[in-house]
Order: C-alpha cells, then sequence, then structure tokens
C-alpha cells in the first residue's frame, strides 16, 4: 500500500517498472524485527492441490487500515494505491481548489 505501485505509458499501456529494480517492494528489512514464529498442529484439510495459506490473509486489511488512518486525520479519502505522500497532497491540494 505504502510502496508497491505500477507505471504505466498511457500512450502504449505498457508497463515501465515490471522488474524488481524499479518496482519497489517491502523486503524483510521494512518488516518489525521481532517476529514470534507459531505452529498450527490442528489439521483442518487441504486445498484441491494440497495446498494451505498461513499469512496471506495478515495483508489484506492493511490498504484499507491505512487509507481510513489518513481519512482519520486529514479528512480526506485516497482511493488508489500506492497511497504515498504526494497522491495525500495532490487529494488534500484539489480540495482546497
Amino acid at each position: 500500500v505504502l510502496m508497491e505501485q505500477l507505471h504505466y505509458d498511457f500512450e502504449t499501456g505498457t508497463i515501465l517498472n515490471n522488474n524488481y529494480i524499479d518496482y519497489k517492494m517491502m523486503t524483510m528489512a521494512d518488516f518489525p524485527k521481532q517476529i514470534t514464529p507459531i505452529l498450527v498442529e490442528e489439521w483442518q484439510g487441504l486445498g484441491r492441490y494440497g495446498a494451505a495459506g498461513m499469512a496471506e490473509g495478515a495483508f489484506t486489511g492493511t490498504g484499507a487500515a491505512i487509507a481510513n488512518a489518513i481519512y482519520n486525520a486529514v479528512g480526506i479519502r485516497v482511493d488508489e494505491q500506492s497511497i504515498t505522500p504526494e497522491a495525500v497532497l495532490d487529494k488534500i491540494v484539489k480540495l482546497q481548489k
């Protein structure tokens, strides 16, 4: 929500940052230092191909939580990804016009 953003050439529709050098995403260095792993020993079954999700659900509400925090702080809705300081400032400037 705070870092990942695709950049397009709007004339051709080509993605300009389609590699891991230009597409910024969080790494282990951006996460909290204290991580406590837990083992879940209760069997709940697997998916059709033997796969089971583990931590993906922890990130699903992050974008909405950050957007709501910005709304509570400054009274504007940022409804696009990525929520950068520039995107918030643009919304504030447009609101004042």
